[in-house]
């Protein structure tokens, strides 16, 4: 062997003792950080470098798969950094003390995330939310406590997965159908006409905890489970089911008073309202239902079967004897006591039939009553003779003439003209005397106080006028 080549076979030997004693310092280009420590050391290059090449992005995907799934599902901060290589941002080789995370979170935009901080939430210090006891997904709780305890991997984002449910899963796990993020109570997002009994009228200004009693020991109000199909089920019964259980027919959500004498349905009794009785109040009928709403007595009438069971008879017991015993129906109807049913034509059935201008006179000239607040008077009946309604205006100067009443000279459609002939009296006017008027011949007197022509008892002689 030539000089040359043992110095080249010493050279190298060298070379290698020196690189066995200082191979890490010569290959690394720097200590690695505290997160990656376990990887220090020749064997464990190619956990992160491939032969011949810089750091592989596969490499890194070994042991930080639940970035790498999460990145892909679009979710997270790296979904943000779509086609970047690791190393873009991650540097290694140091020291221990190098933090390979740049992440500053005094300055970072929770939306990036897809989790936008509202209300009481943008308050937050980040662990008070990132905590290990709230890790909820199996991939993070799957790793070791160390790295549990600095991931910000993992948090669900419903509420429940966070907050407890006061509820009890009662309404879902959408808690921010009712709730806002600032505040708990009072509860500005919920509409109980969300829910399958809307609230309405009176209902509207019930305290909640009047229908979601407390359950489990009182604690938890009860919002599912309830009933509410009839008012009964929250609900007693007045009236004790005599009327049925369909209460909004007489009454309504804006009070039990409220629309109950509209609403209610009368004939449904054995007394159905018609006409005049249709407005009145009840308590016309039933004194004392206002005073007493949930009392059935005052609902009860003992008697109603005839008008006078309840109203008073303006007559007076004077049409009794007829064959109706005087049934206040057979002239007045339901709306209104006046005007009457009793028609001309029935009139002419009784003993004194209308004729004439009787026939225009209205009721209450013939059955008037000088009595104040007595009513009509139908019982007895006059009208035989004419001077038992009218004064006789000739002072019974016709009393012996009068064979058919007044009509004798008076027809019973006017008073004038008179249907008279003095042929038939004891002195026939003839010659001259036909046109000389009556009051030449007639002239006026006063007899019982009262001031008529004179007709009885004249002169017959030519000498005694003339």
């Amino acid at each position: 062997m030539t000089k040359s080549a043992w110095l080249l076979v010493a050279t190298v030997g060298i070379l290698w003792c020196f690189c066995v004693s200082t191979s890490n310092a010569q290959i690394s280009p720097g200590p690695l950080s505290t997160s990656h420590a376990f990887l220090e050391g020749m064997d464990h290059c190619t956990s992160c470098h491939a032969l011949g090449k810089t750091i592989a992005d596969d490499k890194c995907r070994v042991c930080h798969e639940e970035v790498f799934s999460r990145q892909q599902q679009g979710k997270g901060l790296h979904a943000t950094y779509q086609g970047r290589r690791c190393i873009e941002c991650h540097k290694e080789h140091h020291g221990k003390g190098f933090s390979i995370i740049k992440f500053d979170t005094t300055a970072f935009v929770h939306k990036t995330v897809g989790y936008v901080l509202d209300g009481a939430h943008a308050h937050l210090r980040c662990r008070e939310c990132h905590r290990q006891d709230k890790l909820r997904a199996d991939d993070i709780l799957g790793r070791p406590e160390e790295r549990r305890s600095r991931t910000f991997l993992g948090l669900p984002t419903n509420c429940v997965g966070c907050h407890r449910d006061p509820h009890g899963a009662q309404l879902g796990a959408v808690c921010t159908r009712c709730h806002g993020q600032e505040h708990w109570t009072p509860v500005d997002l919920f509409s109980h006409d969300r829910a399958r009994f809307k609230l309405a009228g009176m209902h509207a200004h019930v305290a909640c905890v009047r229908c979601h009693p407390g359950q489990d020991g009182g604690k938890n109000p009860r919002y599912s489970g309830l009933k509410f199909s009839t008012c009964q089920s929250c609900h007693h019964d007045p009236h004790q089911g005599k009327f049925g259980d369909n209460c909004e027919r007489c009454h309504s959500t804006a009070g039990w008073q409220s629309g109950a004498t509209s609403g209610f349905d009368h004939s449904m009794t054995r007394f159905a309202l018609q006409g005049k009785h249709r407005t009145l109040p009840c308590e016309k009928c039933h004194p004392g239902a206002s005073a007493a709403p949930v009392k059935s007595k005052p609902y009860r009438v003992a008697a109603f079967g005839r008008c006078t069971d309840c109203h008073a008879d303006a007559h007076r017991g004077q049409l009794k004897q007829r064959p109706d015993q005087g049934a206040c129906e057979s002239c007045h109807t339901v709306d209104g006591f006046r005007p009457s049913t009793f028609t001309i034509e029935l009139h002419d059935s009784t003993v004194f039939a209308l004729r004439g201008a009787h026939k225009a006179v209205s009721c209450v000239r013939c059955h008037e009553t000088a009595e104040s607040n007595a009513g009509f008077v139908f019982s007895p009946v006059k009208g035989a003779l004419c001077t038992e309604c009218h004064e006789d205006v000739h002072q019974g100067q016709f009393a012996r003439r009068m064979t058919k009443s007044c009509e004798t000279c008076h027809p019973v459609t006017k008073w004038i003209p008179v249907e008279f002939s003095h042929d038939d009296t004891r002195f026939p006017l003839e010659g001259k005397h036909a046109s000389v008027a009556c009051t030449s011949c007639h002239p006026l007197v006063s007899i019982n106080g009262k001031s008529t022509r004179k007709y009885a008892d004249l002169p017959l002689k030519c000498e005694e006028c003339h």
